[in-house]
C-alpha cells in the first residue's frame, strides 16, 4: 500500500510541515465554528460592511434603545473576520460583545466564500448563515473600481469593467452555486439581496432575519437603518481612514447605487456575461436584473 516512493515523499512532506501546522484551539473554534454564531457569507462588494453596520447597530438598538451609533472603529469589537481568525492573522476575542443571544446568536462572524481558494471549511461552521449577493453586473462595476481603478499597483491590469467579465463572472457563479446548491439545502441559511436592501432596507432585512428565526423589533430597526447608511459610513472613512482599505484614490464607500452597470456595459457585454453564467451552470435570470 505504501510501496511507491512518491508516497514516502508525501508523508515526509507532511512530517516536515506538522510542527508548523496551526490546528484550531478550543477558543478559536468556539467563535469561528460556534453553532451559536451567525456567519455573514458574502460575495465581495455585495454590501458586507453595510450589513455589518446594520446587523450590529440593530442588535445594540434592540438591547439598548437610543444607544449611540456603533461606528467603524467600534465595529471590530462586535464582529470578527472568520478566515482571519482561522489562519491566525487576527487574535480571538473571547470577550466579543454579544450579538443577539436571546435568539441563539452569541457572535457575528463574516467572510467571503473564496479569496485565493474556495473556503471548504465553511461546512465546519455550525451556526446559521446569511448569504449576501448582488446583481452580477453591478458587482463587476464595484469590483473594477475597488480593485483596479482606485489602486496604483493594479490599475494597469484593467481599464474598464468589461475586462473583469471572464474571471469575475465565474467567481460570482461559483459563489451563487455554493449558496444555492450546498448551503441553503443544509438548512439554517437565508439569502439577502443587496439590490433589495437598496430598494427597501427594512423589508429585505426583516425577511432574511425572520427566516433565521429572529423576531424583528421594528422600532430598533428603524433607528438602526440611518446608522448604517452610506453617508454615516463615509464619515467614518474620513475620521478613521486607517481602518478601511488603503486606496490610492476614490473611496471605500462609493455611491452603492443599483443599476450603475447601465453606464458601462453594452448589449454585447451583457450577452457575454449571460453566456459565461450559462456555461457555469447558473440561470442568467438569477444574476441579471430585468
Amino acid at each position: 500500500m505504501l510501496s511507491d516512493p512518491s508516497d514516502f515523499a508525501s508523508i515526509d512532506n507532511d512530517l516536515a510541515e506538522l510542527e508548523s501546522w496551526k490546528y484550531l484551539s478550543p477558543d478559536v473554534a468556539a467563535i469561528a465554528n460556534s453553532p451559536r454564531s451567525l456567519l455573514l457569507l458574502s460575495i465581495p462588494k455585495s454590501g458586507t460592511t453595510w450589513l455589518r453596520f446594520l446587523l450590529i447597530n440593530y442588535a445594540v438598538q434592540q438591547r439598548s434603545p437610543g444607544a449611540d451609533r456603533i461606528d467603524y472603529e467600534k465595529l471590530k469589537l462586535f464582529t470578527a473576520e472568520r478566515e482571519m481568525i482561522l489562519n491566525g492573522k487576527n487574535p480571538v476575542r473571547p470577550n466579543m460583545k454579544p450579538f443577539l443571544p436571546k435568539f441563539g446568536y452569541d457572535h457575528l462572524v463574516y467572510q467571503h466564500p473564496r479569496r485565493a481558494r474556495l473556503y471548504r471549511d465553511v461546512q465546519q461552521h455550525g451556526g446559521a448563515k446569511l448569504l449576501a449577493h448582488r446583481n452580477v453586473l453591478d458587482y463587476l462595476v464595484s469590483n473594477y473600481y475597488y480593485f483596479y481603478e482606485y489602486r496604483d499597483g493594479s490599475r494597469h491590469l484593467a481599464g474598464h469593467p468589461r475586462d473583469l467579465i471572464a474571471g469575475y463572472v465565474r467567481y460570482w457563479a461559483l459563489c451563487w452555486r455554493l449558496f444555492n446548491e450546498k448551503i441553503i439545502p443544509a438548512g439554517r441559511a437565508s439569502l439577502i439581496s443587496y439590490d433589495a436592501l437598496q430598494l427597501d432596507t427594512a423589508a429585505e432585512f426583516s425577511r432574511a432575519l425572520t427566516e433565521l428565526g429572529i423576531t424583528i423589533d421594528d422600532d430598533a430597526l428603524k433607528r438602526a437603518i440611518p446608522m448604517a447608511a452610506a453617508n454615516a459610513a463615509r464619515e467614518d472613512e474620513t475620521n478613521h481612514r486607517g481602518f478601511f482599505a488603503k486606496l490610492d484614490r476614490g473611496n471605500f464607500v462609493r455611491s452603492g447605487n443599483v443599476g450603475q452597470w447601465t453606464e458601462h456595459f453594452t448589449d454585447a457585454d451583457v450577452d457575454e456575461v449571460r453566456r459565461i453564467l450559462e456555461a457555469c451552470g447558473v440561470d442568467p435570470d438569477d444574476a441579471i436584473p430585468n
